[in-house]
């Protein structure tokens, strides 16, 4: 009996003790194993957190001095503002693209596997963005091909204004009446622009309507004498005024002139051209119908409704020509 007590004994000293103890010690040992390891992993990524952060900082100092240089240079050089902006853009946003692949490089990331990561990043994010790409591209084009230049005055869809900038992602927009309007380039690139100052010189013509018992010879001549007199008018060509219509109760005299293709110089001619007309016809005695001064067109096909007997006209037209300027 007395050896069976003895081997009971050993068998239960060699059994393994799970009291509390033991857990809660074995519980602490994992805490610290794994908080030495997070402390271990910690200290080794801080330096590389901090080698990225200088370089992010000093990629993006090189890209703003790039830009500053680049728009001193042109300044100094050139006179375009649009290749300009294309060249400084693309050089600012290279560079921070860089910037970004040498900080991942500097926190332990393989660059040619950063690179391949943002061409696939890219093309899953690609149809996600496919507006923003597509302004980016549209505004890459419209830099490049130049259908208009920062001064431009410009008509896209129903805005129309000055072209004041040209962005990566849209068209910045002054209207006449001083509200600012973004564009997205898409919409620009894709829309049918009308470029009013493409050309230096613009068409125009003021419509009038007369009796048909006034002398028609002689209200021509004076409407086209008035038309030649009025500042800003061209006298190359030669101003004419012909008869355009035979309405049911008045005759339809249009006068054609030329002028400088900007807005502030087209309106305060057109102006010019219905005062002097207006008295010029009243000093000669032809009587005009209440119709009115309605239409004032452009090459562009852009109309004015216009009357004749509103005095406030005068001062509308005086300040939409300072408005556009």
């Amino acid at each position: 009996m007395g050896g069976n007590d003895q081997r009971d004994a050993r068998s239960r000293a060699r059994r393994p003790r799970f009291g509390v103890g033991t857990f809660s010690s074995e519980v602490e040992s994992s805490v610290r194993t794994a908080f030495a390891r997070l402390l271990e992993s910690v200290i080794t990524i801080i330096p590389r957190v901090f080698a990225a952060a200088l370089v992010i900082l000093l990629f993006g100092g090189i890209a703003v001095f790039v830009r500053w240089l680049i728009r001193v240079t042109f300044h100094r050089a050139f006179s375009d503002l649009t290749i300009e902006n294309l060249v400084k853009q693309l050089a600012y946003y290279t560079i921070w693209v860089l910037g970004i692949i040498v900080a991942a490089a500097a926190l332990g990331f393989d660059p040619q596997t950063v690179v391949t990561g943002l061409g696939l990043t890219s093309l899953a994010l690609g149809f996600a963005l496919k507006d923003i790409i597509s302004n980016f591209i549209s505004g890459i084009l419209l830099l490049a091909l130049r259908p208009f230049k920062i001064g431009d005055q410009i008509v896209v869809g129903e805005t129309e204004g000055s072209v004041e900038r040209i962005e990566l992602r849209a068209t910045q927009i002054k209207t006449y009446d001083g509200r600012t309007a973004l564009v997205p380039n898409a919409d620009v690139f894709t829309s049918r622009v009308i470029n009013n100052t493409a050309s230096p010189e613009r068409g125009g013509a003021v419509e009038f309507f007369l009796d048909y018992g006034c002398d028609l010879r002689r209200a021509i001549s004076v409407i086209a004498e008035a038309t030649r007199r009025a500042e800003g008018v061209l006298q190359t060509p030669t101003p004419t005024v012909r008869v355009k219509n035979l309405t049911e109760n008045a005759m339809q005299i249009e006068a054609l002139f030329r002028t400088d293709s900007r807005r502030a110089d087209f309106m305060a001619t057109a102006s010019a051209i219905r005062h002097n007309a207006l008295n010029a016809l009243k000093d000669a005695g032809i009587d005009l119908p209440d119709s009115n001064l309605r239409v004032l067109k452009t090459d562009e096909e852009s109309r004015l409704s216009i009357g004749i007997n509103d005095e406030s006209n005068a001062a509308a037209d005086n300040k939409s020509a300072n408005i556009a300027r």
